[in-house]
């Protein structure tokens, strides 16, 4: 399909200081594929305000 690109999203939600590894093989791989890596971190803030929002849109 000419035009369309592919990501991998990876959100990580944590109240406290928090990592991750990517193995070199794995962001290789997402390379050789086109396949852009995209990591969104939610911190406590974050996770508040988002749990807030989703309770609020919940209700009738």
């Amino acid at each position: 399909m000419e035009g369309a690109r592919i990501s991998l999203f990876v959100g990580i939600f944590s109240n406290r200081l928090c990592d991750d590894e990517f193995p070199a093989t794995l962001l290789a791989e997402l390379g050789q594929l086109g396949i852009a890596l995209r990591l969104d971190y939610y911190g406590n803030e974050s996770v508040t305000q988002l749990v807030e929002d989703v309770t609020q849109q919940s209700r009738p």
